[in-house]
């Protein structure tokens, strides 16, 4: 097998760009040249990372659910013995926390999209 061109492999290496699991085909098949088995084992590295993701967000997701039942059952403690002003403080606080949460995953989301657009944005600060 050749030598691939160093120039040419540094060039697709930083023009790397691929939005989910859909690869640039020329990008493949410059890893095809390099060895046979390359571009399979990209495939599968960004699909294992895909899976990872998901779970860690199912997590993420169960985790917050059983947070909000407990902070529904300790209101609902709360209400019942007589201490509602606690009790409202607690309730308050839990649905602040959810939105700032929504609110955190969305902004940062949001910037980091504006970062993978504009790279050179972050280089000059």
């Amino acid at each position: 097998m050749a030598e691939p061109d160093s120039d040419l492999y540094v060039k697709l290496l930083t023009r790397h760009e691929h939005l989910g699991i859909v690869l640039n085909p020329e990008t493949l098949l410059f890893y095809k040249g390099i060895n046979e088995a390359l571009p399979v084992l990209v495939i599968q590295s960004i699909d294992g990372q895909l899976k990872r993701e998901y779970k860690y967000a199912l997590g993420g997701q169960i985790v917050a659910g059983i947070a909000l039942v407990l902070m529904a059952g300790g209101f609902v403690f709360l209400v019942v013995n007589g201490h509602e002003r606690p009790a409202y403080a607690l309730l308050g606080a839990g649905v602040l926390n959810v939105i700032g949460g929504f609110l955190r995953a969305r902004l940062s989301n949001s910037a980091g999209k504006q970062r993978e657009k504009n790279p050179r944005q972050d280089e000059s600060k």
